[in-house]
This record gives C-alpha cells, sequence and structure tokens, in this order.
C-alpha cells in the first residue's frame, strides 16, 4: 500500500484509514473504569508515564483493581486558573454509569483515595458523586501529530457548547481516527469528529444518545462485543441510552463471536454473531511511521432478534 502526501505536505495516520475504507466501530480502547488526572504541564508522547509527578502517584493511576479494565488519562483545559486539581473516576457500568468528581490541592492526595472502594460504589465516596458528564478530546501532538492537527479544533468548537465538562486529553486509543474523544461515564467513544459535527455530537452527548456515524464502540466491552452491539444498534434503530445489557459472549472457531444482548429497559434477548477478521486491511498505524499493519475488520454473519 502506497500513501500519499496530502496537499499540506504531510501524512496523516488518519487518512489513510480514512483510504482504506477501514471501519470506524469496534475499535473503542477496552475500560470499564478511568481515572482521569488534571495536569497542566506539557504532555510527553508517553504522558502517563513520562512526567514530574512522583514515583508513588504514577504507581496509584497505574495500578491494577481486581476485576476491573483501568484506564489513565491526563486531562487540561488551557487557561483554566481554578486553584486545586481535578480528579475524576468513571464507571461505565452500562445500567449504571456513575461519575466521580474530587478536588485535590495536591497530587499526593491521590494516594488517600480507596480507588478500588470508589469504584465498587463505597458509600464513603457518595458526596463526590456528579451528575455532571465529561467530554474529553484527544490533543496530544506529541504522541502523534494528529491528534492536535484535528482533535484542537473539535475541542475548541466543542468548549463553546460544553465549557467546564469539556477537556483535552491524553492519548485514547487509535490516533488513526483522530479526531477522537469519549463521553463518560456512558464510555461512548468517538471518532473522525471535524468541526462541523459539533452541534449534532453535542446534541447526542447532552441527550445520553449515540451519535452513530462517528461511533467506535463501548469502552465497558472488549472490540468484538462492541461491534456486535454495534450491528444490533443500526438493525433496531435504537440511539438511545442506556440502550443494552450484556447477556454473554462466546467466542468460536474462525474468529466468530456469539454475543446475547438484552435491553435494559427489560426487553428480550437478541443474538449477534460477528465474525473478526483479523488481516483485513492494512493502514498506516502512526503518522511518524510509513509502515502499513495489518488491522482487523468485524463482518455481521448472523442476528436474531426477539420472536425470530
Amino acid at each position: 500500500m502506497t500513501q500519499e502526501l496530502n496537499a499540506a505536505g504531510t501524512c496523516y495516520c488518519n487518512e489513510s484509514s480514512l483510504q482504506a475504507g477501514e471501519q470506524l466501530f469496534g475499535s473503542a480502547p477496552h475500560a470499564d473504569v478511568w481515572l482521569l488526572l488534571e495536569f497542566r504541564d506539557a504532555w510527553s508522547a508517553k504522558a502517563i508515564t513520562d512526567n514530574d509527578l512522583t514515583a508513588a502517584v504514577r504507581a496509584r493511576l497505574t495500578t491494577d483493581i481486581e476485576g476491573r479494565t483501568v484506564r489513565t488519562q491526563l486531562l487540561r483545559q488551557p487557561g483554566r486558573t481554578t486553584d486545586g486539581i481535578g480528579f475524576f473516576v468513571a464507571v461505565v457500568d452500562p445500567a449504571e454509569p456513575r461519575l466521580y468528581a474530587f478536588h485535590l490541592t495536591a497530587y499526593e492526595e491521590l494516594l488517600d483515595l480507596d480507588l478500588a472502594g470508589i469504584t465498587a460504589g463505597d458509600i464513603r465516596y457518595d458526596s463526590n458523586r456528579s451528575r455532571a458528564a465529561l467530554f474529553l478530546l484527544c490533543t496530544n501532538g506529541r504522541r502523534d501529530i494528529a491528534c492536535a492537527r484535528f482533535g484542537l479544533p473539535v475541542y475548541q468548537a466543542l468548549a463553546v457548547w460544553g465549557g467546564e465538562s469539556v477537556w483535552q486529553t491524553t492519548h485514547l486509543g487509535g490516533h488513526r481516527f483522530a479526531a477522537t474523544g469519549v463521553s463518560l461515564p456512558d464510555g461512548i467513544v468517538y471518532g473522525r469528529l471535524a468541526v462541523a459535527d459539533v452541534p449534532v455530537l453535542w446534541d447526542a452527548h447532552r441527550q445520553r444518545r449515540i451519535a452513530p456515524a462517528f461511533y467506535r464502540g463501548r469502552s465497558c466491552w472488549p472490540q468484538p462485543i462492541q461491534a456486535a452491539e454495534y450491528f444490533l444498534r443500526q438493525e433496531t434503530g435504537i440511539d438511545t441510552l442506556p440502550g443494552f445489557r450484556l447477556e454473554d459472549a462466546v467466542p468460536k472457531a474462525g474468529g466468530r463471536w456469539v454475543v446475547r444482548f438484552a435491553a435494559i429497559d427489560g426487553g428480550a434477548i437478541a443474538t449477534v454473531q460477528v465474525r473478526e477478521e483479523p488481516d483485513a486491511l492494512q493502514v498506516i498505524l502512526s503518522s511518524a511511521e510509513m509502515v502499513p499493519t495489518a488491522v482487523p475488520q468485524f463482518r455481521l454473519e448472523a442476528m436474531r432478534g426477539p420472536g425470530d
């Protein structure tokens, strides 16, 4: 595969992905707990581990929580002058998504928080429960120039609508889908966002709906399940949240998955069979490296809904 330079003489990995016809859905990072820490200093390419935080704080941010898949993000809002440090814990539970907000006076205060307890719903942290929702846009150009080139304008446009609920963030995974963003605590991950899309995107975020044209998947599930849920939403036309509860997902031979969902509001079970093709496409994963890499794609093989 040959990747041509754009009009500016630069190769952006997101343009490679789009030209190749890569699927957007089934590509979201897998995490059912997000740790979100405000960090106003410059971000490095590997911002979570390469920063001026103490070793103890970095270890706290990257610690495992039993039974959970955890992802850590650094946040900032240029021009923000509020005293203290914002810290959030988003628990992506399709039936009961939760966001906890903390106001720290020093990063070391993270060491006093029981992150496992927060995630489990410990009543000690009920006063930190937030009714707000956050929208994060990846703008870390040190990780990939596409994230700054495409993410910053979308952040600036979305911040006009969402104000302090909209943040810049570090790498969200998949900069070849820039501009990328995530709505939390619902865990709805988006890609290929543009400034012109902001009114539609914000309206969906505000109403707790999914904007299907930009939907990568729900982060609480692995990517084959994300793809199955996407196909189910396409078939049913349901774009509202909370949406579906995962009943079970069974891997089969040949890259096939049989996934069963039920509507959280009490609907009957639907079964979706998808097939993962691991080497379906060759795309450029990084704007700094012109190396084609095989990426998976998902195909719908069968779907059986209530009454079928």
